[in-house]
């Protein structure tokens, strides 16, 4: 059942297929490792505890509390859910012109890296090689075809100098928004061009534990 839960939530990442496997077996792996530990300090804990309390009733006392407080923690939860409070839904944080909210447009296809960092708005969009980079800590910048020259070349300078690392960019169809960027669990839309906006999307995102590949 568990493994079932979080497969949802990886398959919404649009992970690129290379090297699937393997991030999913590490994944699974690193939580039971995790699951263990906890187990093994509960196991501690408890027999610590036996030690100091001596009463006969303490067994039963003890499994009287767990049982109230998981039923207790159970009720709880299912409150923030169903009313929202836990922050699993949508979250939208304004950012200057923009908002940032969680991405629920995952990208889909297969690539290998894109040829370039920049791509201009008469060029075609590689959109299986952006979910692939996407998949590898990447953020993913469409920027409408009739964007200002003057915005198009300052937009390029910032992705392809090294303040712009792990950032591509391509045209989109349309004018709105007039920027729009993608982690693997963000979105940046923007109303206007924003490109302050967009470098601290993108710094933060990069200062993310997240954003780190697996090698």
């Amino acid at each position: 059942m568990h493994g079932l839960g979080l497969s949802t939530r990886l398959q919404a990442l649009g992970l690129p297929s290379e090297g699937l496997l393997a991030r999913v077996i590490a994944f699974n792996v690193g939580v039971e490792i995790g699951q263990l530990l906890a187990i093994a300090a509960m196991l501690v804990i408890g027999w610590l505890a036996r030690k100091v309390i001596t009463s006969p009733k303490a067994p039963r006392v003890a499994h009287g509390a767990l049982v109230v407080v998981g039923t207790a923690a159970a009720l709880v939860l299912t409150v923030l859910v169903a009313t929202g409070a836990t922050g699993t839904g949508p979250q939208v944080q304004a950012t200057g012109s923009c908002t940032v909210r969680a991405n629920n447009e995952p990208m889909r296809g297969d690539g290998g890296h894109p040829r370039k960092d920049f791509f201009e708005p008469t060029e075609a969009v590689p959109e299986g090689d952006f979910a692939h980079v996407l998949g590898d800590g990447f953020v993913v910048v469409h920027y409408p075809a009739p964007l200002p020259a003057a915005q198009i070349d300052e937009l390029r300078a910032y992705v392809i100098s090294t303040d712009g690392d792990k950032v591509v960019a391509a045209a989109m169809p349309g004018a709105e928004p007039k920027l729009k960027a993608f982690t693997a669990y963000e979105l940046l839309s923007c109303t206007e061009y924003d490109l302050t906006g967009l470098q601290s999307f993108a710094d933060g995102w990069l200062h993310d534990p997240r954003s780190r590949s697996p090698e």
